[in-house]
């Protein structure tokens, strides 16, 4: 009897020391950036607010007294970021597989939210709704000396998420001016042109770029919408009400791989060039 109850007691601490062994051990960010080699490859979790900006996808710890460490995962980047193949760290992406549950698409719906401008052409980078603080579990990944992560290789830590919970948004609508910025999506007057750019031989054009360029007097940067046409030679551009006119390939100097090669105007026709076709889109 005294035999199997020492062998009942090895098995529970064995199962207790295995459980304990698989849990991912809990620090704050300052800790891991203070002391990186001690976390590196690990699997830990983390309390922080994650930052999704203009060039930056990081977490932060809640204190703000230190560096963040750079966010990564499937599906998750700033609006507009620049690296280095050679100068980006490989990383071992075994057992790394995210959890995309309930939690983490939560976490990711709040993450990318944004406030609307209610006039076109207001710019605001970034325009987050809310500010997203969550329990993220991942690995730590330190990028050797000469490289780095994120945008221009910037930072030396990375973390790789694995899973998420308890995600809180803090809506920061009120720091917006609510004459500019709507927290719902503002629809405005559209219109828009749609075809086919094809080669004097007929054949569909594939990557051109067809543009369309106001005739009246509007801002510059609303002066000109253009889009490249896609694998059928089909192209889309959404526009404001106004005159346009609207041609391919009007860069200068012109791409020359491409079989239609000059700009022109009607008042200008000729055989061997592409006319611009005047159009007016008008408010319903």
């Amino acid at each position: 009897m005294t035999k199997i109850l020492r062998t009942v007691i090895l098995c529970l601490l064995i199962a207790s020391l295995g459980a304990a062994q698989t849990q991912s051990p809990s620090a704050t960010v300052c800790e891991k950036v203070a002391h990186p080699k001690r976390f590196a490859g690990r699997i830990v979790t983390v309390r922080a607010e994650a930052i999704a900006g203009f060039d930056i996808f990081a977490i932060e710890d809640p204190s703000g007294k230190c560096d963040r460490m750079w966010l990564h995962y499937a599906g998750g980047a700033p609006s507009a970021m620049v690296s280095f193949a050679t100068q980006t760290p490989k990383t071992n992406k075994t057992g790394m597989e995210l959890r995309r549950d309930a939690e983490f698409e939560k976490f990711d719906t709040l993450l990318n939210e944004e406030m609307h401008p209610r006039e076109r052409g207001t710019l605001c980078m970034p325009c987050k709704r809310y500010a997203v603080t969550a329990t993220m579990t991942g690995r730590v990944d330190i990028a050797p000396e000469g490289t780095g992560f994120a945008h221009l290789n910037a930072c030396a830590l990375q973390f790789e998420l694995q899973s998420v919970s308890d995600a809180v948004g803090k809506d920061l609508t009120g720091n917006y001016d609510s004459v500019l910025f709507s927290p719902t999506l503002v629809r405005f007057p559209t219109g828009y042109f749609s075809g086919i750019v094809r080669s004097p031989s007929g054949e569909p054009v594939k990557g051109i770029e067809v543009a369309a360029t106001r005739t009246d007097e509007v801002p510059l940067y609303m002066r000109q919408v253009t889009k490249r046409t896609d694998e059928n030679g089909g192209f889309r551009l959404d526009v404001p009400p106004g005159t346009y006119i609207v041609g391919v390939n009007t860069d200068l100097p012109v791409v020359a791989k491409f079989p239609i090669r000059r700009r022109t105007s009607p008042a200008r026709p000729s055989a061997r060039r592409p006319q611009f076709l005047p159009y007016r889109i008008c408010r319903p």
